[in-house]
Order: structure tokens, then C-alpha cells, then sequence
């Protein structure tokens, strides 16, 4: 009898913990579901943490990165490009090797005058290492906030419009294309800037923006009668389309850019195009090329100033 009123003691015991222990759990899911989610999510419609989660698993369900490429640089693109605007005249590093995009930005150098082809994969290099060196972020000022020395550009397709066929010749335009830029970002400095200015839990925002974002825009340029390039398209987040994502980008540039900024879905896109215009300005004008030298690719002709 002793021992079986021990061993019940001990049931019982064990009960009273597992008891406590489901209470706490429940009682911490009971206000994160209706205390602290809704007073920060409230009125982005997530309203417990049903939908919070429902939300993180689209953000986090992430395709592959290779699968989303279609037209990615090479290191041969890279070196072909470098060894190219040296031959233009614009400066070599100290180390030698790239170009020290830091004196392009200030323009004391001189270069050859004339139009130079570079197809978009070489573009892509170009646009990438200026990002990378943070040459552009003073020349992305509505990008300010995602910091641009976190983004790489994975994959860039310039297609300029065809506007004319005869004779089995197609005339395409030299200033107007569809884009389409693939760029990762790292976000946590942006998580933990978020959190600080917000006063929002890091956790939650965790859940909410995962440590790395694919954003593809699929955009036109256009330069206009009045000799300024329009853009105009959309943005969609880690390989869904712009409808699928408008949701979770709205949710995520009210968490990364102030109110004052006006961010749109509209406004993001644009800026986007500006990593384009913005770079390739501080080497000259540009304008679409298609089919370069009759070998199916395509790309730009940069006119040095």
C-alpha cells in the first residue's frame, strides 16, 4: 500500500506541474494572440496569431535561388565589363583589378568620348559592385532605409520593345525596354533599426521579416517627349507574383520606411529603375540596344560625357 501511495503521490505531482506549465503556455499564446499582436499588427489585418503565422509561412516558404535566375553575370561578365571601362578610361583601384567607382562618383577623371556597348549581364556586374562599394546611396535616396550596400543584384534582363517590322528586319527601340532585376537583401540591420525605432518586440518582427528577401520588379523605362525616363511596373517578394505579394509588401514598407517617406508599392518600383538610371549616369547617357553585333543579346550603349 506504501508504494502504490507513493507512486500515486508522484502522478499527482507530476499532474499539478504539467498542469502549470500548460497554463503558462496557453496563458503566454493567450496574450500574444490577443493582447500583443493586435496592438501591433492591428491594422496591417493580422489579429492574432493565426494570421501572423499564416503570414510568416508565405514570407518564409522561399524558392531557390538558382531557380529564379534566368540571365545571371558571370565572373567573366564582371572582368569583360572592368577591362572595358578601363579601356574607356575610367580609374583603377589602387589594388588594381576593379574600378574605383568612389572617383566616379566625383568625376575628376578623363575618359574617351563615344558610345560603348555593354550587354545587360555586364550591366548587372557594373550596377552590382557600385551597390556593393555604396556609391548609389546617395544616389538612392528613397532606398536609404534598406540600406543599399545589402542588396546584390542576381539576375537583370533588359528587353528593349520592338516597334517596327519590314522585310523580315525588327526595329527595336533605343529608348524604351521592359526590365526585369532580381535582387536579394539582408535585412537584419533593417529588423533591428525597425525594432528600436517602433518599439516593437524583435521577436515578432522575426517572424515577420525573415533574414533574407528576394524582390523582383518587372518594370519599363521610357524616356518621355520631355527627355526624362518614366518608370513604370511592379514588385512582387521571394518569387510571387505582384498581386500575391502586395500584402506582405505593404506590411513591410510600413515597417522599414517612416511615414514621412510616402512609400508605395508604386514609388518602390520606380526606385528600383533608379539603381539603373542612377548608376549608369555616373558613367554617361544611356539608351537600349538589341541584338548587339547580331548575337542575340542585348543591353545598353553608355555615351560617355
Amino acid at each position: 500500500m506504501h508504494k502504490k501511495r507513493k507512486k500515486s503521490g508522484f502522478f499527482l505531482k507530476l499532474t499539478v506541474v504539467l498542469a502549470i506549465i500548460v497554463a503558462i503556455v496557453f496563458g503566454a499564446y493567450f496574450a500574444l494572440d490577443k493582447l500583443v499582436v493586435p496592438k501591433y499588427f492591428k491594422n496591417y489585418g493580422i489579429n492574432g496569431m493565426g494570421d501572423l503565422v499564416s503570414v510568416a509561412k508565405t514570407l518564409y516558404k522561399q524558392p531557390k535561388e538558382k531557380e529564379m535566375i534566368t540571365n545571371g553575370f558571370t565572373p567573366m561578365d564582371r572582368t569583360t565589363a572592368i577591362e572595358k571601362l578601363m579601356e574607356i578610361g575610367f580609374p583603377e583601384t589602387a589594388a588594381g583589378g576593379a574600378i574605383d567607382y568612389e572617383k566616379v562618383a566625383r568625376a575628376d577623371f578623363k575618359v574617351q568620348m563615344g558610345e560603348f556597348v555593354f550587354t545587360d549581364r555586364q550591366v548587372a556586374s557594373i550596377l552590382d559592385d557600385m551597390l556593393s562599394d555604396g556609391v548609389l546611396a546617395n544616389q538612392l535616396p528613397d532606398l536609404k532605409y534598406i540600406d543599399t550596400n545589402n542588396i546584390d543584384i542576381l539576375d537583370f534582363v533588359i528587353s528593349p520593345v520592338l516597334v517596327a517590322q519590314a522585310g523580315g528586319q525588327k526595329i527595336y527601340s533605343s529608348t524604351k525596354a521592359d526590365i526585369k532585376l532580381l535582387f536579394k537583401f539582408d535585412t537584419s540591420a533593417v529588423r533591428n533599426q525597425i525594432a528600436l525605432e517602433m518599439d516593437t518586440p524583435l521577436f515578432l518582427l522575426d517572424m515577420i521579416i525573415p533574414e533574407t528577401l528576394y524582390l523582383t520588379t518587372i518594370y519599363s523605362l521610357e524616356l518621355n517627349s520631355e527627355g526624362v525616363w518614366e518608370t513604370y511596373g511592379n514588385i512582387g517578394v521571394n518569387g510571387r507574383d505582384a498581386e500575391d505579394s502586395e500584402i506582405l509588401l505593404n506590411l513591410l514598407i510600413d515597417f522599414i520606411f517612416p511615414a514621412e517617406d510616402n512609400m508605395s508599392l508604386d514609388k518602390l518600383t520606380e526606385a528600383c529603375g533608379n539603381i539603373l538610371l542612377e548608376g549608369i549616369g555616373l558613367l554617361g547617357n544611356l539608351k537600349f540596344q538589341a541584338n548587339i553585333n547580331g548575337n542575340g543579346l542585348n543591353g545598353l550603349i553608355i555615351t560617355t560625357k
